[in-house]
């Protein structure tokens, strides 16, 4: 059977802040518009960890004040018979693809692993209306660029087959790399469903972008009514939204996201799924089931003697309960004596009884997985806020393996320690006892007290600080530095700049009333952000109907859209935090 490779397509585009108008009021003439044109590309041998390929275009032109998007298009043949939407970065004028998104492209079209194949390219381009949708009408289509390529055996996921919108969370520290998926099954371009396992995080937060970033044209939807009943059994969504949708408490959802009406069904909640029937006389406790994140199936090993019937359900009631086919309420399944790997999937619908599989390791994406014993969340654990040694306090991934703790508050007399996913069995503190704890004088024990500023290498010591104060504690897992620093409050910028997504501050420098901030790479939506925080009194971006101009002086709101410079590239940020003021310098 033929194997089929998909990959998300990521429009992108240059929305200018000046398009308010929609498609039956957008004029323009057809006759007047020129189609983009591609540059050149240099073919190579792919692989999985292979350089990103660039190539140049220029950018259309439609002689009318509106954003444009693009879409990227692969095919076996230059009369494209045949096409694929290729995800890529289109900006200014030059298109970034992965080497993996082309990969997956070539072997849906037909390639052979190790074998030279010749993929053509073309670049589609529209008018945006006011909603960032494309303006059908507007369609510019580029001449067509070719290149050949080796492509690379590859692992066959959801996720290379079909279009995809990613579900963002606490649960995935707010990472696109940690998140996981809604897929467009149906390949309508339009509906996107799946189950999600929030582990017990979903209370925290949920957004859903429509790429690996927080770019608006993109989509970037949070709940446009942050009072959203619990458990609600629809949300009311809202591209651009600062509120996150805060009404769901369970483990396991399955959603689906209507990206035309913007409306997130939820499907069901569950803490956890199981198998039942007479195998342990259709009663609790059900044969509880794993759930694997990379293959979408949730899964158990079960020994069968003569011949019995099954079905699955969640939280051991009936309520939701799924039968033969994975049919809800469907027929009982049928099961022999033997030895079982028991599949269920519910986004695709199937059940599988797999023999071979009995208690074998279940497979997962490893590339797409963390480094061997590198762990995923890094928190403080101690005393602090009057708690004893029992509630986390989360540090945030600013980038690569540099975690940290903002505005803590501590006591003279607090200790703490960091600890990894939040266990005891990876837990690192200061390096020598140099101090005494001040706890309990009639117990005194000794602590590592470190110097405020300084770096130290990771221990196993309790660590006090021994002053009272707010302080910022970093954590380097790669160097295994701790460092602690009297907290102090800032103007920064937050965004898509200098390779971060939204999750590193670069902090401005003060002078009086002005902010100024380092020479950075921005290269989508950014926001000036004071003391670290998102609530809407410390956060600032550009009102709607705001054009940003290079050296041009505009006036930020509270908390305002995201701000987009012209075309990405190096610039100085310069905020009067008195007039509001913000000069964007080349």
């Amino acid at each position: 059977m033929k194997k089929l490779f998909y990959t998300i397509i990521a429009f992108a585009g240059i929305l200018a802040a000046s398009c308010s108008t929609d498609e039956d009021k957008l004029v323009f003439d057809p006759s007047s518009s020129v189609a983009p044109t591609l540059g050149t590309l240099a073919g190579t041998t792919l692989s999985s960890d292979g350089a990103d390929l660039t190539f140049e275009f220029t950018q259309p032109k439609y002689n009318v004040d509106a954003g444009v998007l693009y879409a990227l298009y692969a095919s076996d043949s230059q009369d494209f018979g045949k096409q694929e939407k290729l995800a890529a970065t289109i900006g200014g004028t030059t298109v970034t693809v992965k080497q993996s998104a082309l990969n997956s492209v070539i072997l849906n079209l037909g390639g052979e692993p190790g074998a030279e194949f010749t993929v053509y390219l073309r670049l589609d381009s529209w008018l945006a209306n006011n909603k960032n949708m494309a303006v059908e009408s507007s369609l510019a289509r580029s001449g067509v660029l070719s290149a050949t390529f080796v492509p690379y055996s590859q692992l066959i996921l959801d996720k290379d087959i079909y279009d995809h919108v990613w579900v963002m969370g606490d649960y995935s520290g707010w990472s696109h790399d940690k998140a996981q998926l809604l897929y467009n099954y149906s390949k309508d371009g339009n509906i996107f469903t799946g189950v999600v396992d929030f582990e017990d995080k979903a209370a925290n937060g949920i957004k859903f972008t429509g790429a690996a970033s927080w770019d608006e044209a993109t989509g970037n939807w949070g709940t446009a009514n942050p009072d959203d009943a619990s458990e609600a059994a629809s949300v009311t969504l809202l591209n651009g939204s600062n509120d996150n949708i805060m009404c769901y408490g369970k483990r396991f959802y399955k959603f689906t996201l209507d990206k035309k009406a913007l409306v997130l069904t939820k499907e069901w909640g569950a803490d956890k799924i199981g198998v039942v029937g007479t195998i342990n006389n259709w009663a609790a406790p059900d044969v509880e089931m794993a759930f694997n994140k990379d293959y979408l199936r949730f899964w158990v090993d079960l020994e069968v003697t003569g011949d019995q019937e099954i079905k699955f359900r969640a939280d051991e009631d009936w309520v939701y309960n799924w039968g033969a086919d994975a049919k809800s309420g469907g027929d009982n399944i049928k099961v022999g004596t033997g030895k079982y790997r028991v599949y269920l999937d519910l986004n695709k619908g199937t059940v599988e009884l797999n023999e071979k599989m009995y208690g074998k390791t279940e497979p997962s994406a490893g590339g797409d997985e963390p480094e061997p014993g590198k762990p995923g969340a890094w928190s403080l654990i101690g005393t602090i806020n009057g708690d004893s040694w029992s509630a986390d306090v989360d540090m945030t991934n600013t980038e690569g393996d540099i975690w940290i703790a903002r505005s803590v508050r501590l006591t003279a007399s607090d200790e703490f320690k960091i600890r990894a996913d939040h266990d005891w069995s990876v837990v690192v503190g200061g390096p020598e006892e140099n101090s005494t704890s001040t706890i309990d004088p009639a117990n005194a024990y000794g602590v590592f007290k470190p110097e405020l500023g300084k770096a130290f290498a990771a221990g196993d010591k309790n660590i006090q600080v021994g002053a009272e104060g707010v302080y910022d504690i970093t954590y380097d897992y790669a160097a295994q530095t701790i460092l602690i620093e009297e907290h102090k409050t800032a103007f920064s910028l937050i965004g898509e700049i200098g390779g971060s997504s939204w999750s590193k501050d670069f902090v401005m420098t003060q002078d009086g009333d002005v902010w100024t901030s380092p020479v950075v790479n921005i290269t989508g939506g950014f926001k000036i952000r004071y003391d670290y925080s998102w609530e809407d009194t410390n956060t600032y971006g550009v009102a709607e109907g705001t054009t940003v101009e290079i050296g041009k002086e505009f006036t930020v709101v509270q908390p305002g859209g995201n701000i987009k410079v012209p075309e990405a590239g190096d610039y100085k940020v310069i905020f009067n935090a008195k007039t509001l003021a913000v000069t964007i310098q080349k």
